[in-house]
């Protein structure tokens, strides 16, 4: 069945009606008969209905106990069909069939059937036929207004409506006065009616109707409300807001607590309300939203409801998708009582509404007004406990946050002093109100999080040293955190960059704080990947200033500490070396860097380093040692710094060199010569090789070991050395070559010798009097004659006092050789042919002869007169002992001896002249073998003078 949709106060007017049905007798107790003709026998009354159970016609029935009564009424009617209160129970069965009938359809069981099979619609029908009836018996009847009420609900009930309104106009036409309640029920049925019908204008003048009777009439609010709604669907919001306004006035007095009159009120009651509101925000969203609340509160004076109006209208916005509207709505609402304790939370749903809508802008806009008024240090904490609000508590956080971001990022985008200046303010309020909290884990999170954030920011505009406080304070007061070590490692560059921009006393200042803030972020967080470089360089810093105690304090306090990795314990142990070993501890230096490099891995690029300086320590210690004259520990440690060194490294060649001779200055040769051998091997371009190999030679030499020292020597004097050492090398060379019997190598050394050195002129010809006795020795005769003659030469040309006695010995052996030559020639047949030959060797040998005597050397100068008085002799002698012709008789025999005495005797005296000659030199204080031979030549020759051995004292004192 087709039904009109109609407002709950229906059901108002539902139960009024069967009120005044059940109250429709007269003051007498008897309600007027509608047929005053009925049959006299019909005498039972309404009076004997009552006695019938569950049938009492001054009782408003209900459910089961109405239905009951309509069957008693029908079984009533039936049996008594004359009565005199006949039509009177027809209309009261009519009553209670519409009452039925509407109560189903009110509840939507229009298809239900009741226990005598009527649905609610014949119901409808036998009800309306039963009202025309009894119109029709008596249509002036004083009852007449109330039946056109029924029975226009009755129509209205079976779904027809303009039936229902024509019989209304008819009631209020014909009744205006007959009754006030039932006119006012009938024009707001009438005026229901018509609304139903989309009728808004003549609706609006039955509610208005209504309304003029004043609150006397029951249905004043309902009809209140729908002159409202009226207005409202004619789009005439700003007339439709004073029946709205006066309604919500009587619901909700002046002076009184909304919300709690609200908790006191029925559900109906409190859903009519909340229906008012949504009508008001109906009003309001049609016309200037916030403000035209504004500007109507203004005009008609504050309500106490105010704050609901603008909250339902908020609402309403919501619900309609207008999030924006919504938003502001909900900001005028907070702004209009700021103080309210749901002020804040409406900023949240204005930003959570915001934020659906994308509209950044305003978020960021809203978030900021919300935290200028509701900060920890406004007002509005000192009335309100903030543990109440833990949302808005969680929002203020929030916008800080974001507020505090988006200023960041606006300072960094534009370089605005104003907007560095914003963030900040926003970091610090956070901080100042949420930064010492100990609640939730993630707050304090948050904490750190706003704190590093602000050091950043201070970082980026330049504020080293406001970032400095707080990057430390992230790092070292905040507890441990994720951002902990990254602030701590932060602050460092803060204070790197403040640095650079002190001078004098400020910047030594700032770096004591610098260098502690460095060593504690390693005690800190010694894992960190930076903390290996961090402590590396601190510790450098310090030993460049000569801080050496605050390396040893930083580094044995390191040492100490546990879990402190395997690296950074390296770096500590080489720090402490190296203060070690500025304080000249070269053995705590040595502890140090050999302790570091056992941890380093076999890979480990430092190994290198690490090794270098360790030998260093030790090599100093070796350099003490020497200086006291504990050669012995001297020795084992420079050799010691070698291997710790490795060949590689810078020490190495040093310590084996030093190490080398303290060995030879201990005359320990062998161990000498290898340390001098690798020496040798491990470094063969260094120059300390020019002092290695002197060194090595003379180890070789005092070793015993004389092929090694004369090779030795050898490559000595032939290196590019001093000219000194070089000559001393060679002549040592050759020495041993000879002794080793090794002529060729000695010629050769003593070879090289003259042809590197030709001066000083004396050593040179001395060593070519060497190459000259070698190449005798070894029958090298060309050889010997061609040193004998570059002495001679070099004498010559350039020779003195000192190269003439060996030039002089050195002309005489050449002169030997023609005098061997000479002594060679026998005096044989044919006798004149040898003669010559000997005569012109004679002269050759004299002549070079007569050579050595002009250097006046005395040993060589009488060397040569007695070789010349022996020429001289031997040719005397061998012509008188010559081979005789053969064929002589005696007399040419005897004659031919007699030619050969005179010949002779020249040759004789020659002999004696010279032997004479050198005995004479004894007077000049010269006596010497070869004077000596020359006294007994002339003893054999002159006897008579020399041979005598009385006289022979005599000539000497004579000589003398």
């Amino acid at each position: 069945m087709n039904k009109l949709q109609r407002p709950p106060i229906g059901l108002v007017l539902l139960l009024s009606s069967v009120g005044l049905m059940a109250g429709c007798l007269g003051e007498s107790g008897v309600k007027p008969g509608l047929d005053s003709g009925a049959s006299p026998a019909a005498t039972l009354t309404l009076a004997d209905l009552r006695a019938v159970p569950g049938v009492d016609a001054e009782v408003p029935l209900s459910g089961d106990a109405r239905e009951k009564a309509i069957k008693a009424y029908r079984d009533f009617l039936q049996d008594y069909p004359t009565t005199t209160e006949y039509q009177e129970i027809r209309r009261r069965l009519a009553d209670l069939l519409v009452e039925s009938a509407w109560t189903d359809d009110s509840s939507g069981l229009t298809d239900r059937t009741t226990p005598d099979s009527r649905s609610a619609d014949e119901r409808y029908s036998e009800a309306i036929t039963i009202y025309e009836q009894l119109l029709a018996i008596r249509p002036q009847n004083p009852a007449t207004a109330e039946l056109l009420y029924q029975l226009a609900k009755a129509h209205e009930g079976q779904g027809r409506p303009l039936r229902a309104i024509e019989i209304l106009q008819r009631l209020i036409g014909q009744y205006p006065t007959a009754n006030t309640r039932l006119y006012a029920d009938a024009q707001f049925r009438f005026g229901e009616l018509l609304f139903g019908e989309q009728d808004f204008v003549r609706a609006e003048a039955a509610y208005g109707a209504v309304v003029k009777l004043g609150e006397g009439v029951a249905v004043y609010e309902q009809g209140l409300n729908k002159l409202g709604w009226s207005l409202l669907r004619q789009e005439r919001y700003d007339e439709a807001l004073e029946p709205f306004f006066t309604l919500l006035d009587r619901k909700i007095p002046p002076n009184s607590d909304p919300q709690r009159l609200f908790s006191e009120r029925s559900k109906a009651d409190r859903e009519q309300i909340d229906d008012l509101f949504r009508a008001v925000s109906l009003c309001f969203s049609s016309l200037a939203g916030i403000d035209a609340v504004a500007d109507f509160f203004e005009r008609r004076g504050s309500r106490p409801y105010e704050l609901e109006v603008y909250r339902h209208l908020a609402d309403h916005y919501q619900r309609k998708g207008l999030s924006t509207d919504a938003a502001a709505t909900w900001l005028a609402l907070a702004r209009h009582r700021p103080l309210d304790s749901d002020a804040p939370r409406h900023y949240l749903k204005a930003i959570r509404l915001y934020r659906r809508e994308g509209s950044q802008q305003s978020v960021l806009i809203t978030r900021a007004e919300f935290v200028e008024r509701y900060g920890l240090e406004r007002e509005f904490w000192r009335r309100h406990e903030p543990s109440s609000f833990p949302e808005v508590i969680t929002q203020l956080q929030t916008s800080l946050v974001e507020l505090a971001g988006d200023s960041h990022r606006q300072a960094l985008k534009t370089g605005s002093v104003e907007a560095f200046e914003m963030a900040e303010q926003r970091y610090r309020r956070y901080l100042t109100g949420f930064g010492s909290t100990a609640g939730s884990a993630v707050d304090s999170e948050l904490a750190v999080e706003m704190n590093f954030q602000l050091a950043e920011l201070l970082y980026q505009r330049g504020v080293y040293s406001r970032a400095v406080t707080e990057y430390q304070r992230v790092a070292y007061e905040r507890g441990n955190s994720d951002r902990g070590s990254e602030a701590g490692r932060s602050a460092l560059k803060a204070y790197a960059q403040q640095l650079k921009l002190l001078e004098g006393e400020a910047q030594t200042l700032w770096f004591e704080r610098f260098t502690e803030s460095q060593l504690r972020f390693v005690r800190t967080w010694p894992e960190h990947r930076d903390a290996v470089a961090v402590f590396s360089r601190a510790g450098s810093e310090l030993l460049d200033r000569g801080r050496l105690v605050e390396v040893a304090e930083a580094t044995e306090t390191l040492l100490q500490q546990q879990g402190v990795p395997v690296m950074l314990r390296q770096v500590a142990w080489t720090l402490l070396a190296r203060a070690r070993f500025q304080q000249q501890d070269y053995p705590g230096a040595e502890h140090g860097y050999r302790q570091a490099l056992g941890l380093a891995a076999a890979d480990d690029v430092r190994r290198t380093a690490l090794r270098e300086v360790m030998a260093l320590a030790v090599y100093r210690q070796a350099e003490a040692a020497r200086d006291e004259g504990d050669q012995p520990r001297a020795a084992e440690l420079f050799l010691r710094a070698a291997a710790d060194g490795g060949s590689e490294s810078s020490v190495h060649p040093r310590a084996q060199y030093d190490g080398a001779t303290s060995l030879l200055v201990l005359e320990r040769w062998d161990p000498a010569i290898r340390v001098l051998q690798q020496f040798r091997d491990d470094h063969p371009g260094l120059p300390l090789q020019q002092q290695v190999l002197p060194k090595l030679a003379f180890a070789y030499d005092r070793g015993g070991r004389r092929i090694e020292a004369a090779d030795a020597w050898f490559e000595l004097g032939r290196g590019q050395r001093p000219a000194v050492e070089r000559r001393q090398a060679l002549l040592r060379a050759a020495e041993l070559y000879q002794q080793l019997d090794r002529i060729e190598q000695a010629q050769a050394a003593l070879e090289r010798y003259v042809g590197d050195f030709p001066k000083p002129v004396a050593e040179a010809v001395a060593v070519r009097r060497k190459l000259a006795d070698l190449a005798h020795s070894s029958d090298d005769e060309p050889g010997r004659k061609h040193w004998l003659m570059e002495i001679i030469r070099t004498d010559r040309f350039g020779g003195d006092d000192s190269t003439a006695p060996v030039a002089a010995q050195a002309s005489l052996s050449l002169a030997e050789e023609q005098v061997s030559a000479f002594e060679r020639i026998r005096l044989t047949e044919p006798l004149q042919q040898q003669l010559t030959k000997k005569l012109q060797a004679m002269k050759r040998a004299l002549k070079a002869l007569e050579a050595v005597t002009d250097y006046g050397v005395g040993g060589t100068t009488t060397a040569a007169t007695y070789r010349i008085a022996g020429m001289y002799h031997e040719l005397g002698d061998e012509l008188l002992n010559s081979e005789r012709p053969r064929g002589l008789n005696d007399e040419e025999l005897a004659q031919y001896e007699l030619l050969l005495e005179e010949q002779a005797a020249p040759f004789e005296e020659q002999a004696i002249s010279y032997y004479q000659t050198n005995v004479s030199r004894i007077s000049g204080g010269q006596y010497d073998a070869w004077i000596e031979q020359s006294l007994k030549r002339l003893a054999e020759l002159w006897p008579a003078r020399y041979a005598k051995e009385e006289r022979s004292e005599t000539t000497v004192e004579a000589l003398d």
